[in-house]
């Protein structure tokens, strides 16, 4: 028999969470999305509940399931949909490096979302223009001596300016693959963000 009860970790954490959610974020979301950022007081509330963090764990610890993972994001967006995917975005590039990266890039980068301050970064699949299809990218990558070079735009990347990494995802040699960018990598220009309707805060 199939049982949709949530055991009694996913339910603490669920409360928790949503009660953290309730106390520190519904109040500021009106005003991050009038000013249109996220101050850093929010996002020093958003690392200490440790959500990010808990991606680079033990998998046997149960604190990175697809399960919790929901539960506490739901949480999250229940008091705002900016923050909780303020918080999404690191979390998806920590879970792919976690997941896919190699023992090289899993102990160079993972450090980085276990220090004392809020870690941007984010997964760049999105591209300009409504004729954007998943299936065919615009962008691409091709080999250059030892690495490649990337080519084209991609775009609603959240808190693309504070991000110290992007997973950008390109087209090479015909398929889609994921390519690791360092913010400060030469050729990375992160524009100004465009009008949105909500989730100003993110400055996608």
């Amino acid at each position: 028999m199939i049982s949709f009860e949530l055991s009694e970790e996913q339910r603490v954490a669920q409360a928790t969470i949503g009660e953290f959610a309730r106390a520190e974020l519904r109040p500021v979301a009106q005003a991050i999305d009038r000013e249109g950022q996220i101050g850093a007081p929010t996002l020093a509330a958003l690392w200490s509940a440790e959500i990010i963090q808990a991606q680079a764990a033990d998998d046997a610890a149960g604190q990175r399931s697809p399960i919790m993972n929901a539960l506490l994001l739901e949480e999250l967006a229940a008091a705002d949909a900016t923050l909780a995917l303020a918080t999404a975005a690191p979390m998806a590039f920590v879970q792919a490096i976690v997941d896919q990266g190699s023992a090289a890039q899993r102990e160079a980068l993972l450090p980085l979302f276990s220090a004392g301050a809020f870690q941007a970064a984010a997964v760049l699949l999105m591209e300009p223009g409504f004729r954007f299809d998943v299936t065919r990218l615009a962008a691409t990558a091709e080999r250059a001596g030892g690495g490649y070079v990337l080519r084209g735009g991609k775009t609603l990347v959240p808190l693309a300016a504070d991000c110290s990494h992007f997973l950008v995802i390109a087209s090479s040699a015909g398929a889609p693959d994921a390519f690791i960018v360092p913010r400060a990598a030469a050729g990375v220009d992160v524009g100004a963000a465009p009008g949105t309707l909500g989730l100003r805060g993110l400055c996608l």
